[in-house]
């Protein structure tokens, strides 16, 4: 059986200055839609909020891969401030 732990962002730091330029929009246009999309859902417009969503990510990753793209960088991120 699969435990899983938690992941805490406290033990990372993330060196801005020395990412991509691609790297800092994916990061910009995700911080532009998590607070559309919180606002969004305050006001209980879910499907607005939906498709907020859904627009961001496909604009940022067409193929789908986002996630897999985002992991991936991200661990090699987190590994370099080790």
């Amino acid at each position: 059986m699969r435990t899983s732990t938690a992941f805490d962002h406290t033990k990372y730091t993330l060196e801005y200055d020395k990412l991509s330029v691609m790297d800092k929009w994916i990061l910009s246009r995700l911080n532009t839609t998590i607070k559309v999309v919180d606002k969004q859902l305050s006001n209980y417009e879910i499907t607005e909020a939906s498709k907020t969503l859904q627009k961001n990510l496909l604009t940022i990753c067409p193929t789908g891969m986002f996630a897999a793209a985002v992991k991936d960088s991200g661990r090699k991120a987190w590994n370099r401030t080790r």
